[in-house]
């Protein structure tokens, strides 16, 4: 039950396997190459977030564009719409509301998607994933004077490391927008 429940989150917030995590720990733990491992493990995982990461940086500047622009034609409208032309004056206060609204579900899609935070998430996951393969392939950092296996092995588990606790904040993320959405009891409700 529980497992089908995180599925299913996987699959509507497209968010990377856990399971997969789990399941590449135990191939790598029984041996698998680190070659394999670095190739369709961890290369696969930056080139995930480099596409999400670049997708919700997108989306959050458009909507962005789309408020401020949204937002410095209003003033403009309003000045055109200082006539005594009834006409003239009724087009200002129609095209001044569209306006508005437009700014308000702009606004409200770009805060419901979290496009800002999940960007940021998917960028700094991106760069530490990055960093770990650097530092592997160079033998610095943690995998300075390691021995080949105990360095493999401390690759794999820094790697999953990560991606869990990206997962965790992911998730994390999710459920404070869920929360944040829910409609706050009023002082009535609240006495009843």
């Amino acid at each position: 039950m529980v497992h089908s429940h995180i599925g299913n989150l996987l699959k509507v917030y497209g968010a990377p396997s856990l399971y997969f995590t789990v399941s590449t720990q135990s191939a790598a733990a029984a041996g698998q190459n680190i070659e394999d491992y670095i190739k369709n493990r961890l290369d696969d995982q930056i080139g995930w977030y480099e596409k999400k990461s670049a997708f919700n940086k997108m989306r959050y500047r458009l909507f962005q564009t789309i408020i401020i622009v949204a937002g410095a034609i209003i003033p403009i409208v309003n000045l055109l719409g200082i006539s005594s032309d009834p006409v003239q004056q009724h087009h200002a206060l129609v095209i001044s509301a569209v306006l508005g609204s437009i700014i308000t579900i702009a606004a409200s899609f770009r805060e419901m998607e979290k496009y800002y935070e999940t960007w940021i998430l998917y960028r700094t996951t991106t760069e530490s994933l990055k960093q770990e393969r650097f530092f592997y392939h160079n033998g610095v950092g943690v995998y300075t004077s390691l021995a080949k296996e105990n360095k493999d092995r401390s690759l794999v588990e820094r790697v999953e490391m990560l991606l869990s606790t990206e997962n965790y904040k992911f998730f994390a993320l999710q459920q404070q927008q869920q929360h944040s959405q829910q409609p706050t009891p009023t002082s009535q409700e609240k006495k009843s």
